[in-house]
């Protein structure tokens, strides 16, 4: 496990590194709210909301959750108007 979060952590420096991060918010920060992230999802598929989900079916809802998840994380949800 601890090999597969260094992988994903090694790729979500990469993107970051790739995008211009808002004015206050660090690489440190970046990662803090990823690691976060990381932990609430795994939690939830680990929850008593799916206690009954077969593996395979929890693999596909997590692999449709992930992308949206991530795109949400570094884009936002709202447009940014003011």
């Amino acid at each position: 496990m601890v090999e597969f979060n260094k992988l994903n952590e090694s790729i979500c420096k990469q993107t970051l590194d790739m995008l211009t991060l808002r004015d206050g918010i660090t690489m440190e920060n970046a990662l803090s709210y990823f690691h976060l992230m990381q932990t609430m999802l795994n939690g939830y598929f680990s929850s008593p909301a799916f206690q009954n989900v077969v593996l395979k079916e929890k693999v596909k809802i997590h692999e449709t959750i992930i992308p949206k998840l991530f795109d949400f994380m570094l884009y936002g949800i709202a447009k940014g108007e003011k």
